[in-house]
């Protein structure tokens, strides 16, 4: 007997479901709770079990790509096929007529006198998914997990895409971007530039209680930030994620300068953020030079009565001048926080 495997509806206006791995090829044994492979809509990834017990006898579908929902993807056998079958979307025109006709394992025709000619599939030798090569700036495809522990860590998976390492990525590749090389380092070595600043920090503690929990504390150093920076650059777009290494914790906002604060809440997005903030005013280390990380650092600090501001840069991130006017324009903000407002 086989069993079809089809694409789930994981929302309500969802049409299609991208796979992002397989996580049993064709021909190996499956358990009815196994992971069978991850889907990812817009709002998340989600682990999808086999359901049955037997073997993968057919996959209609590689990673990378975009099945719709409620096809069939995927057939499971109760019996170890013969020749499993893997297929991709942008060359098998339709799998549903295929398993229409699906009643023994694999549906791998038997050889013998009145046999008619075997399709491609079926005499095709089985193969490892590939993963489709995903473009720069495209949907990064990982797991679950290891989006979590990404972010916790304060690591960015586009590193990885940049770098070439085949995706999707588990929990293991985070090994891997924790050894790449810093960006500054793969442009040639240059040095990372480091400028400082220092403001009084009760205008700014004053703020904060004057908000009186309308918006986050993270939701206002990332719309500081992104102003600042917004101002430089004139970016149409911005990521901002906000780091807290004491606290092994990280959120990210798009854009959280272009509305009110009590609006900036964490975003969903895999975009490499163009600024972090690195926050360590709870701490007790007060400044240092921290070097250039995939993006130009802001780090705030406590020192006295004092914010103390350090923003790393590499030569490629940023210009000198651009740099300072950044700083300055953070400082200023932290110094006069109703300028935001206006």
């Amino acid at each position: 007997m086989t069993h079809e495997v089809i694409m789930p509806a994981l929302g309500m206006a969802q049409d299609t479901g991208l796979i992002v791995a397989w996580q049993k090829a064709p021909g190996d044994a499956v358990a009815a709770g196994d992971i069978l492979f991850e889907v990812e809509t817009d709002k998340s990834t989600v682990e999808v079990e086999a359901g049955h017990d037997g073997f993968v006898a057919a996959l209609f579908a590689e990673a990378g790509e975009e099945a719709p929902v409620g096809s069939v993807i995927a057939l499971i056998s109760a019996e170890k096929p013969e020749q499993p079958i893997q297929a991709s979307l942008s060359s098998t025109a339709a799998p549903e007529p295929v398993v229409a006709t699906q009643t023994t394992p694999a549906a791998v025709p038997e050889d013998g006198p009145g046999d008619g000619p075997k399709s491609e599939p079926a005499t095709a030798p089985a193969k490892k998914p590939v993963p489709a090569p995903t473009k720069p700036g495209g949907p990064i495809l990982a797991s679950p997990k290891a989006r979590r522990l990404a972010a916790e860590q304060g690591l960015e998976l586009g590193s990885l895409v940049a770098a070439g390492v085949p995706q999707p990525y588990h929990v293991a590749d985070l090994e891997t971007l924790k050894a790449l090389p810093s960006a500054a380092a793969a442009a040639g070595g240059a040095a990372s530039a480091h400028i400082t600043a220092r403001v009084a920090k009760g205008t700014f503690t004053d703020f904060l209680s004057w908000l009186d929990g309308q918006a986050t504390h993270d939701a206002v150093w990332a719309a500081f930030a992104a102003a600042s920076l917004r101002a430089v650059t004139g970016a149409d777009a911005l990521v901002v994620r906000v780091d807290h290494p004491v606290l092994g914790r990280s959120a990210v906002f798009a854009d959280p300068d272009l509305g009110p604060l009590s609006a900036a809440l964490p975003a969903d997005t895999d975009a490499a953020p163009a600024l972090i903030l690195r926050d360590l005013t709870g701490s007790r280390i007060t400044g240092g030079r921290f070097g250039a990380a995939g993006a130009p650092t802001l780090t705030v600090a406590t020192a006295g009565d004092d914010l103390a501001l350090t923003l790393d840069f590499a030569p490629d991130q940023l210009g000198t001048d651009a740099a300072i006017a950044l700083l300055e324009g953070f400082a200023g903000r932290l110094d006069e926080p109703l300028r935001q407002l206006l």
